[in-house]
């Protein structure tokens, strides 16, 4: 039983029946919930909860825990839950934990369902080609694998699942952006397209974002910028708040409400383009994000003549970031 959570609001859905009823009527199964859960009992069913970061953003740890805990009621003594998603909405392992059934103590409580962790291991070559195999018409598909695989900058993107198919959409725009310049595609050329389309498509999903685009874009510049200054590639959850209260100050003030304050905070850190590194902290889900956002940021310090630290203009950028 396949259930995007994109959107949806499983706290305030109690035992879970708007799930299941939009799940009966988009699949025009004609049956009633009592049915579906009479199967769950007989062990008949396998739920795949997809997209848990993507629920409603607004709410705070409790909330957020919320949510878990009325999906969990899916559960009946012999059939299985598969939720999937970023960890990169709980910001600590405690909550992930908690909020997943990931603690040992659940498989020692008896009637209560546990979990286990699983992690989808990165994309070698051959399952890069299946992949393109799978979308596109064989000689077609042939061809853009060898283009990908030929280019280390797209390999490594490739390799990650939820790059892969952006890739399989913008393939067209890199080819043709490579065309047009009579040149290699640079890297920064390559994440701006990248950019630009993920952008959208977390634009045109049936959820409330709630941080505007150009907004977006900033904090990742000043994450980038914090990162390059600190000399480290990950950034903490407390430094992460930190940078956020930059948005969350050039806001309607009126509309800010803690909630709604921490509903931000969990926007800017899973609908970017930082992922879980350690307990607690974070990095770009590739070098080229970071050095595509800490070009734009110094770029926008020099052009507005008020580059800050000073120290930048005494540091080498390097070769990928000029």
């Amino acid at each position: 039983i396949l259930i995007s959570l994109t959107g949806r609001s499983p706290r305030t859905d109690r035992d879970c029946n708007d799930l299941l009823s939009a799940f009966i009527l988009q699949y025009g199964l004609g049956c009633s919930l009592d049915s579906l859960r009479l199967l769950a009992r007989e062990e008949r069913l396998v739920f795949l909860l997809d997209a848990f970061d993507e629920v409603d953003l607004v709410g705070d740890r409790v909330l957020r825990l919320a949510h878990f805990e009325e999906l969990w009621k899916l559960t009946e003594p012999g059939n299985k839950l598969i939720i999937a998603g970023r960890p990169g909405f709980f910001p600590d392992s405690q909550e992930r934990k908690a909020a997943l059934h990931l603690d040992e103590r659940f498989a020692t409580l008896k009637d209560l369902p546990y979990g286990t962790a699983i992690r989808i291991l990165p994309f070698g070559d051959d399952e890069i080609c299946e992949s393109f195999r799978r979308n596109f018409p064989e000689a077609q598909a042939d061809e853009h694998c060898k283009y990908v695989l030929s280019r280390k900058e797209l390999r490594d993107l490739a390799t990650r699942p939820a790059l892969l198919q952006m890739l399989h959409e913008t393939i067209a725009e890199v080819k043709s952006s490579e065309n047009t310049r009579g040149a290699a595609i640079t890297a920064s050329d390559l994440v701006s397209i990248y950019a630009d389309r993920w952008i959208v498509r977390e634009q045109r999903k049936n959820r409330q974002l709630l941080v505007e685009d150009q907004q977006r874009r900033c904090f990742m510049q000043e994450v980038a910028l914090h990162l390059y200054t600190s000399e480290t590639f990950t950034i903490s959850l407390e430094e992460m708040a930190t940078l956020s209260e930059s948005v969350i100050s050039n806001l309607p003030q009126e509309r800010i409400t803690p909630e709604w304050a921490d509903g931000i905070r969990t926007d800017l850190r899973t609908c970017t383009f930082l992922v879980p590194a350690s307990d607690g902290h974070f990095r770009f889900a590739h070098k080229s994000f970071f050095e595509f956002f800490l070009a734009h940021r110094i770029l926008t310090g020099l052009k507005g003549k008020n580059l800050k630290p000073a120290s930048l203009y005494e540091r080498w950028w390097g070769h990928e970031v000029c």
